[in-house]
C-alpha cells in the first residue's frame, strides 16, 4: 500500500512537471511554436524592408528580437548583415563577443569577431582572437582557411603566411594551401617563396599543375627571374624526372636572351619541337603575332627538316588567325590544308573549325552545315566532336528557324547513348530553350524538371532552374514573355539589335509598374547587356549591366550584372582596376550572393597582377 502511494505521488509529480514544460514551450519568449511563428513572419519583414533599402527600419525589427531569441542564428545573420551593409562595425563586434560568449566552442563566431575587428580597423584585436583558432579540438582545415583568408583580404599577408604554415603543421601536409601561400607571398614581394609554393602546386592534379604553371608564369613577368631561376635549377636537381618544369625553364631563359640555355631546356622536357612549343604557350598567353610568326616559320623549316609538323602548324596557323579575327586568312588557311593534307587528322579538324566559322561569325548556316556533314562523314574517332558537330548542325537549323528539324535534332540526342557527360542533359535543356522560344511554356516546364529531376548535379540543372523560375514568375503576362523569349532567340540567331529592340520595349514597359513586384525588367537588362557583350559593344554592355544594378539593386540578378561588368573590364577591356572596383562592390553590397567565392577568387588573381 506504501509502494502504492508513493507511485500515485511521483506520477502526479511527473504530471505537473510535463504542464509546466508544455506552457513554457508555447510562450513567446520560449521560441515554442507561437514565438517561432512571429519570429518567422517579423524575420520576413525585416528582409523585405532590406530588400527596399530600408535598413535602419529593418535593424529595429532584429534589435528588438535579438534578446528574445539569442541563439537563433537567422536572427544573427541578419543582424550581422545589416551591420555590415551599414558599416556599423562597433554593434557588429558586440553582437559576434556576444555569441562568443554564448557559443565558446563555434569556431563560426571566432571567424566573425575576427572580421569584425579587421573591418573596424582593429587589426591587433583581430589577431588576438584569430589566434583562439588553434585551440578548436578537433581541428579543421577550413578553419585556418577562414581566419588565412581573411587577413590576407584586408591587408595582413603576413599573418596569412603564419596562419597557413602553421596549418601544414597541425595536418603534416607539406603543400596544404600552396596556392594561398603563394598569393601571400606575392603580396609581400616574395617572389621565392611564391615560386616554391607554386612548384608544390604542379605536383597535385591536372588543374592544379596548370593553376602552378601558371602563377610562376606570372611571377616570371614580372618578379625577379633570377631567384625563381635558382628555385627552379634546385627544384630540377632534387628531382630531374620532374619534366614539366623544364619548358618552363626554356621559357625563362629565352626571357633573359639565353637562347643555348632555353633550347636545351625545351628539348628535355614534355614538348616536341621547340619552336612550335613556343608558338603554342604564345597562343595559350594571347601573343597571336607572335604565335603566327612561329608557325609560320614552323612550316618554312618543315618542309626540309620536319614535315610532320607542317599538318600541325597549318591548323595551328589557322586557329589564332581565327581568334584574331582575320577570317579570310583563317578561311584560306584551312582550306589550304584540306586540300595538300587531306588524309591526315588535322584536315577532319580544318573541316570542324571551317563550321565554326561559317555558324558563328558568317552567319552562313547553310554554308556551316555542310562543312559539319563533311567532318561527320569523315568519320572522326572522338566520339566529344561527333556529339559536338552535332549539336552545331542542330544550331544550323535553330539560325534558319526550321524548329521542327531541330526539335527532331535534339531528341535523337536524347535517345543517342554516347556514353559522354552532358550529352542527353544538355539535348534535354536545349528542348527546353526550343519550347521556350516558341512560347510554349508549358512543354519547356516539363522538359526542364526532366533536365533537373533526372540528371542532378547536372552542369544544366543550375540553367534549367534558373528558367524554371523566369517562366513560373512571369507566366501570367504571358505577353511579355513570349516577347522576352523572342528576343533571346534573336540574340542566339546574332541579330542583336532586333533583339535589343524588344528588350527595350520591355525594359521601358517596366518603368509603369512597382519594381519591387516580379516583372520581367531586370531580366531584360542582363539579356541586354549579353546582346551588347556579343555584339563586342562593351561599354555599352557595362552600361546596361549598371543600369540594372542602379534601377533595381535589390534584383538577385544584380550581383550577378556586376559580375559580368567585372569579366567584360577584365577580358574585353583590359581595366584591372575597373574590374576590381566592381567585384569588391558585389563583396560589399551583396555579401550573401552566390557569386561571392567565385568573385573573392577573382579579386586575388587579379590583384596579384597589379
Amino acid at each position: 500500500m506504501k509502494n502504492l502511494f508513493t507511485i500515485f505521488h511521483i506520477s502526479i509529480f511527473i504530471f505537473l512537471f510535463s504542464l509546466s514544460t508544455l506552457a513554457s514551450d508555447s510562450s513567446p519568449e520560449s521560441g515554442g511554436r507561437f514565438g517561432q511563428d512571429e519570429l518567422n513572419q517579423k524575420l520576413r519583414d525585416g528582409r523585405t524592408l532590406e530588400q527596399r533599402g530600408r535598413f535602419e527600419a529593418a535593424l529595429r525589427i532584429y534589435e528588438e528580437l535579438y534578446p528574445r531569441y539569442p541563439d537563433d542564428l537567422r536572427l544573427y545573420e541578419a543582424l550581422r548583415r545589416v551591420y555590415r551593409r551599414t558599416r556599423n562595425f562597433p554593434k557588429w563586434i558586440q553582437l559576434a563577443q556576444d555569441q562568443r560568449s554564448r557559443h565558446p566552442n563555434q569556431p563560426k563566431f571566432i571567424e566573425s569577431l575576427t572580421e569584425a575587428y579587421l573591418k573596424a580597423g582593429e587589426k591587433e584585436k583581430a589577431r588576438e582572437v584569430g589566434e583562439e583558432i588553434y585551440k578548436v579540438k578537433p581541428p579543421k582545415e577550413e578553419y585556418f582557411n577562414w581566419i588565412g583568408g581573411l587577413y590576407l583580404t584586408n591587408g595582413m599577408p603576413e599573418e596569412a603566411i603564419r596562419i597557413y604554415r602553421r596549418a601544414r603543421e597541425v595536418f603534416h601536409k607539406e603543400d596544404l594551401f600552396a596556392q594561398l601561400l603563394a598569393s601571400a607571398y606575392r603580396r609581400t614581394r616574395n617572389d621565392q617563396g611564391a615560386a616554391e609554393e607554386y612548384l608544390r602546386l604542379m605536383k597535385g592534379d591536372q588543374n592544379a599543375r596548370r593553376q602552378g604553371e601558371n602563377g610562376l608564369r606570372q611571377i616570371m613577368r614580372r618578379g625577379d627571374r633570377r631567384k625563381i631561376l635558382s628555385v627552379l635549377k634546385k627544384a630540377i636537381e632534387k628531382e630531374p624526372e620532374r619534366k614539366e618544369l623544364y619548358p618552363i625553364l626554356g621559357d625563362l631563359h629565352l626571357k633573359e636572351g639565353r637562347y643555348k640555355e632555353a633550347l636545351n631546356s625545351y628539348e628535355k622536357g614534355e614538348a616536341g619541337d621547340p619552336l612550335y612549343n613556343l608558338a603554342r604557350k604564345a597562343e595559350e598567353e594571347e601573343e597571336y603575332e607572335i604565335a603566327l610568326r612561329s608557325y609560320q616559320k614552323l612550316v618554312e623549316k618543315g618542309k626540309s627538316a620536319s614535315p610532320q609538323f607542317i599538318p600541325v602548324a597549318l591548323y595551328r596557323m589557322g586557329m589564332t588567325l581565327k581568334k584574331m579575327g582575320r577570317e579570310d586568312e583563317a578561311i584560306q588557311t584551312f582550306e589550304s590544308l584540306m586540300k595538300d593534307h587531306s588524309k591526315m587528322k588535322e584536315s577532319s579538324e580544318a573541316t570542324y573549325a571551317l563550321g565554326q566559322i561559317y555558324l558563328e561569325r558568317r552567319r552562313d548556316p547553310d554554308k556551316a552545315a555542310g562543312y559539319f556533314k563533311r567532318f561527320l562523314a569523315k568519320r572522326p574517332q572522338r566520339k566529344e566532336q561527333i556529339l559536338e558537330a552535332r549539336f552545331y548542325l542542330v544550331e544550323c537549323q535553330l539560325q534558319k528557324r526550321d524548329f521542327k528539324k531541330v526539335e527532331k535534332g535534339l531528341l535523337e540526342i536524347a535517345n543517342s547513348e554516347f556514353g559522354i557527360r552532358n550529352s542527353r542533359d544538355r539535348a534535354l535543356y536545349h528542348l527546353g530553350e526550343l519550347y521556350f522560344f516558341q512560347g510554349e511554356f508549358g512543354k519547356s516546364l516539363e522538359v526542364f524538371d526532366r533536365v533537373i529531376n533526372e540528371f542532378p548535379k547536372s552542369d544544366y540543372e543550375n540553367d534549367a532552374l534558373r528558367k524554371i523560375i523566369l517562366i513560373t514568375d512571369h507566366q501570367s503576362d504571358d505577353g511579355s514573355l513570349k516577347e522576352f523569349a523572342r528576343g533571346e532567340l534573336l540574340g542566339r540567331q546574332g541579330r542583336y539589335e532586333e533583339g535589343i529592340e524588344i528588350l527595350r520595349g520591355i525594359i521601358g514597359s517596366g518603368r509603369r509598374v512597382r519594381l519591387e513586384a516580379p516583372t520581367l525588367v531586370d531580366d531584360a537588362m542582363l539579356l541586354m547587356g549579353d546582346l551588347f557583350e556579343r555584339k563586342r559593344e562593351y561599354p555599352v554592355a557595362i552600361s546596361a549591366y549598371e543600369n540594372l544594378v542602379e534601377r533595381i539593386p535589390q534584383s538577385n540578378l544584380s550581383p550577378e550584372a556586376l559580375r559580368r561588368a567585372g569579366e567584360v573590364y577584365v577580358v574585353k577591356l583590359r581595366d584591372k582596376k575597373r574590374a576590381i572596383e566592381t567585384f569588391e562592390r558585389v563583396l560589399l553590397d551583396y555579401p550573401n550572393a552566390v557569386q561571392r567565392d567565385l568573385i573573392r577568387i577573382r579579386l586575388e588573381e587579379l590583384k596579384e597582377e597589379l
